[in-house]
């Protein structure tokens, strides 16, 4: 193992959360051996640079906070970068269910104002459509809808 590509690695994890799938891309990048990949990630570990449930528990508060992306969004997100169930679930219970119900009324509602249309059926589709690619859950927004007296067919 190259101590300079070890080096570069640490540094990369260093700046910020970065999850096995990120670093092994990274390494792939680098045209370093495969045959190399585990002994980089053995060390990243065991010197604490890198750490799939910190980084799942970091990706989550980030997709949530900043973005405010839905826990199915976030859950997609995080099996892309090959992260397991395990470790999902515990890290989305991070998000308040009273805040994310909260939010997402806030984010349906702001939706609905802009898409006024003569056809209110129109409007609960266009919601949900927007609501579903941020990756909220079906039943929590035609629950919403259901209480705005919207109907979609």
């Amino acid at each position: 193992m190259d101590s300079s590509i070890l080096n570069r690695i640490m540094k990369y994890c260093a700046g910020s959360e970065k999850s096995t799938h990120d670093v092994l891309s990274r390494l792939q990048a680098w045209d370093v051996p495969p045959e190399d990949y585990d002994d980089i990630i053995k060390k990243l570990k065991d010197e604490k640079f890198l750490d799939d449930t910190r980084f799942a528990r970091s990706y989550v508060s980030d997709k949530w906070n900043l973005d405010r992306w839905g826990k199915i969004k976030i859950e997609n997100a995080l099996r892309q970068k090959d992260i397991d169930e395990a470790t999902i679930h515990p890290a989305l219970k991070i998000i308040d269910d009273q805040e994310y119900k909260k939010e997402l009324h806030h984010i349906l509602h702001k939706k609905w104002k802009e898409v006024k249309s003569p056809n209110d059926d129109d409007d609960a589709k266009r919601i949900l459509m927007y609501a579903l690619s941020r990756g909220f859950e079906e039943d929590l927004v035609m629950e919403w809808i259901e209480k705005q007296s919207f109907n979609i067919d």
